[in-house]
């Protein structure tokens, strides 16, 4: 009797020592595949939105200074038009409307080329800045979290930054343009504005 009790003590120890063995290293294991695969897909997304936001900062930065170097104001205009096209009717119908606005206020051809530019520019940029902000923002709320929110706000704020330097030099371009062409109306200038051609 006992030696059946001790018997049926060691079994019993034995199976229990067994089950929780195998209990504590299928926790174990799946413990630390969990946090495997947590920290790997945490490091995927950080790293693959920093190359993302990393090309795609380059890439705004090269073409921004292609454009700014290389294409008269005629070229720019088109190009602008071309892209607002594609990028959004909406907006291209409202540059429509304040180029013809703006037609009717100023005669000279010159002047109004200048005006078409400087517009075109403004709005570029204040709608490229917007909707950057608005998908940046979306995006890093819906797929990587505040995390990734801070990192692409720093771009951004680089970025508005950089496009409202562009616009405010635009900007007081325009004011000084304007400034000097009421100063000449007043000054007894003529009833048109003459600008010599060059030949």
């Amino acid at each position: 009797m006992l030696i059946d009790c001790i018997a049926d003590l060691l079994i019993d120890s034995a199976a229990l020592l067994l089950i929780d063995s195998v209990a504590d290293l299928l926790i174990d294991s799946a413990t630390l595949l969990l946090l495997n695969c947590v920290a790997d897909l945490f490091v995927h997304s950080v790293t693959n939105l920093l190359i993302d936001s990393i090309l795609n900062c380059s890439a705004l930065l090269l073409l921004d200074s292609v454009a700014d170097l290389l294409i008269d104001s005629i070229a720019l205009l088109l190009v602008d038009s071309v892209a607002l096209l594609l990028i959004d009717c909406a907006a291209l119908l409202l540059i429509n409307c304040l180029i013809f606005c703006l037609t009717f206020l100023l005669l000279d051809s010159v002047a109004l080329l200048l005006i078409h530019s400087v517009a075109l520019l403004f709005i570029d940029s204040v709608i490229n800045s917007v909707t950057l902000l608005l998908i940046d923002s979306v995006a890093l709320l819906l797929v990587d979290g505040v995390t990734n929110l801070l990192i692409d706000s720093v771009a951004l704020l680089l970025l508005d930054s950089v496009a409202l330097l562009l616009i405010d030099g635009v900007t007081l371009l325009l004011i000084d343009s304007v400034a000097l062409l009421l100063v000449f109306c007043s000054a007894g200038g003529g009833g048109r504005l003459a600008i010599p051609r060059g030949g």
